[in-house]
């Protein structure tokens, strides 16, 4: 048990740095379906295009604030713009712009959004603070014990059960701790 005090500080860290690796810059493919017919199509985040098997369409994606626009150009020279925020969107396209001939743009911005890396929601502060709080309670259960009752009685022991439950408290805060760093 001793190893272990030394360990989980080294282990927290290595979580914590394994979340640091950049979106994948290789392509991949999406599944859709249309006029009954299931569809696949390669996105190459690195060059920027989308190839549905003949037509190579091109596109940009951009952050602003809380949102990200994107603008793809299609094979016939129409233009499709999506920006797209928190609680919906907006966008459009050129006048040449036909989405029977071609995928529609809603399709190609979910295509371009399936790899996208998501915004962190959580506070890794917060997250380590839940992880100390929770490491405290497992390692040292008394010490809650001491600081709530211990100045009030002479010669107050917690009971197992307490140590257990404030053990086990810990770990569940710990965890969540390190799950918050990650969100």
């Amino acid at each position: 048990m001793k190893h272990f005090r030394f360990l989980l500080p080294l282990l927290v860290l290595a979580l914590i740095l394994s979340g640091c690796a950049e979106a994948s810059m290789e392509s991949y493919t999406y599944t859709f379906s249309r006029d009954d017919q299931v569809k696949t199509i390669t996105v190459n985040p690195e060059e920027k295009t989308i190839l549905d098997g003949t037509d190579v369409y091109t596109y940009q994606a951009e952050k602003s604030g809380s949102g990200t626009s994107y603008v793809i150009d299609y094979p016939n020279g129409a233009v499709y713009h999506w920006t797209a925020g928190k609680n919906g969107g907006a966008g459009g396209w050129s006048e040449n712009y036909d989405d029977r001939a071609f995928i529609s743009g809603n399709i190609l911005v979910w295509a371009i959004e399936e790899n996208q890396p998501r915004e962190k929601t959580g506070n890794v502060f917060i997250g380590l603070l839940l992880v100390g709080l929770g490491a405290l309670h497992f390692f040292l259960p008394e010490l809650p014990f001491q600081l709530k009752y211990g100045w009030r009685f002479r010669d107050a022991e917690p009971s197992d059960v307490y140590l257990t439950m404030t053990k086990i408290g810990g770990a569940l805060v710990a965890v969540f701790g390190l799950v918050w760093c990650f969100i």
